[in-house]
């Protein structure tokens, strides 16, 4: 398991267990579980179970509950309504940068990811340090991608063998703390409140790798969806970035998004205490032909855990025709929607793209804030996105812009194409 993580095919796998077998306990190691059963999340992600130990401990890996309130409090006063106000001046500043230099192509190849890539890196460098990215610029001083590539795929290598080694980027994001240290405040950043580089580490991983993720998917099922690509742009047109957050298609798109193309597909993993009680989940399995129905009632204290978020998103008891993109599936139900009247599953308790209970995804308003504002801010500008050598959905989205006549600006001004 441990060399097909490295791959980047370890999801597919591991739901291909859970279809073949019909379970929603499978066993992906000597003593690993991988779990699609939403009725096991409170038990699993909850303060009952417990990540792998490592020293020093990240945010993320902080199970005290008191410990992990006072080091996630930083993210939670960045996270209220005023707070992402302020944050809008810096995302629409490298927003601009993106569609500036997009439009510099004129009608080339455009490989949307790797535009999502600079971009995410760049605006999480702003926030918690303050500066110091400018991929947009096309400089790479510090060789950040190269090295969040490496570390990642490592990441999930060592995540089944941890004894073997540790995080890779540590070096990287600790020579980015000391520089924002000896520069001291130069604007109200993310950095202003954090102490720790292992908090550091975790905002650039965590807050860019994500984003850019989420954000090639998005525009790769924009493509693939024509009708889709232009009911959006006609709602954004027009409209002033900051109002993106009430545009309720633009919301239906991204989960459906987040649905089917979670940007941690294996969740993230937990260890129960040896000394904890046993878990029990509660949920049925769904019979096969050679099968009869079987409940697993327990999980030994100890055992290595994941709520397999890709399995869990594309299990047909939770959502009807799970493989299709669908974002009206989102939507409230009115005279003019397409879904069915009896039998139609959507269970938004199975949806779990940013994790659950106290340790779920703190970056989750900041995360939203840059998808909503870069999707209006693209489609605002540029008309459409041409297919060309377009393979796959998860691969790479390359693409031709072509700029509308008339743009409105990611501050909400109208200009002129030239």
């Amino acid at each position: 398991m441990a060399f097909l993580g490295a791959t980047g095919r370890r999801y597919v796998c591991i739901q291909h267990l859970h279809e073949h077998y019909a379970l929603d306990i499978v066993r992906i190691g000597p003593n690993g579980l991988s779990i699609r059963d939403p009725t096991a999340m409170l038990a699993i992600l909850g303060m009952k179970g417990m990540l792998l130990k490592a020293e020093p401990l990240t945010m993320i890996a902080i199970q005290d509950t008191d410990e992990h309130v006072q080091r996630r409090r930083p993210y939670h006063a960045d996270s209220r309504r005023g707070a992402l106000k302020d944050y809008e001046v810096m995302v629409s500043r490298r927003a601009r940068m993106l569609v500036d230099r997009l439009g510099e192509t004129k009608g080339a190849d455009v490989c949307l990811d790797e535009w999502f890539d600079r971009f995410s890196c760049d605006y999480m460098s702003d926030l918690a340090f303050g500066g110091g990215s400018e991929l947009l610029s096309g400089t790479d001083k510090n060789n950040f991608l190269p090295a969040l590539t490496a570390a990642t795929t490592s990441a999930v290598f060592l995540s089944h063998v941890p004894w073997l080694g540790v995080y890779t980027l540590h070096v990287n994001c600790s020579a980015l703390t000391k520089q924002r240290v000896h520069r001291g405040a130069a604007t109200h950043d993310l950095f202003h409140h954090l102490q720790l580089i292992e908090d550091a580490v975790l905002t650039m991983v965590a807050g860019s790798d994500t984003v850019a993720s989420t954000l090639t998917s998005l525009f790769a099922c924009l493509v693939a969806h024509p009708a889709v690509h232009a009911r959006l742009s006609r709602d954004t047109d027009g409209t002033v970035t900051r109002a993106h957050r009430d545009m309720a298609y633009l919301g239906a798109l991204i989960n459906e998004t987040l649905r089917l193309f979670p940007p941690v597909p294996s969740g993230t993993q937990r260890q129960m205490a040896p000394w904890g009680p046993w878990i029990h989940c509660g949920r049925q399995m769904r019979p096969r032909a050679a099968l009869t129905m079987i409940i697993i009632r327990y999980i030994p204290p100890g055992s290595a855990l994941w709520v397999h978020v890709w399995s869990m998103h594309r299990d047909a008891r939770s959502f009807s025709d799970p493989t299709r993109f669908w974002p009206e599936r989102w939507l409230p139900v009115d005279a003019h929607d397409s879904k069915p009247t009896r039998g139609f599953a959507h269970d938004e308790a199975a949806f779990n793209p940013f994790s659950y209970g106290p340790l779920n995804c703190v970056g989750k308003a900041l995360g939203l804030q840059e998808i909503w504002t870069v999707v209006c801010a693209v489609l605002q500008r540029f008309e459409g996105a041409c297919l060309d050598h377009f393979v796959s959905v998860r691969g790479k989205v390359r693409v031709v812009l072509e700029a509308h006549r008339v743009v409105r600006n990611c501050d909400g001004g109208a200009e002129f194409a030239s």
